[in-house]
């Protein structure tokens, strides 16, 4: 199983992957959050994903919307790995995160 959310191999707990959902294609070989994980492509199969609309002009207040294919097909979209060792315990997490162009 994979877990949402990169780990960069260099990442001391595993915090940082609240901020490594979505990576832009034109910055992932520049970005240290994911320049090791450039060459790790993948495809993400999915029934839905998640866009937000931000209600007020500060972002805090938000709204959440579903989207999906008729009859709730699965779909693939772009995606990149990564394995992460939590040093603490000796466990090898896999992750992974969707990426996009502009």
């Amino acid at each position: 199983m994979f877990h949402w959310g990169l780990i960069p191999a260099w990442a001391k707990d595993n915090s940082i992957r609240k901020n490594t959902l979505n990576a832009k294609i034109e910055t992932i070989s520049e970005k240290p959050s994911y320049r090791n994980s450039a060459n790790n492509s993948c495809l993400i199969l999915t029934d839905g994903f998640y866009e937000w609309q931000w209600l007020d002009d500060k972002g805090k207040n938000k709204q959440k919307y579903l989207f999906t294919l008729p009859n709730n097909e699965t779909f693939e979209f772009a995606g990149l790995w990564n394995e992460w060792v939590d040093k603490s315990k000796g466990e090898i997490f896999k992750t992974y995160y969707s990426y996009n162009g502009s």
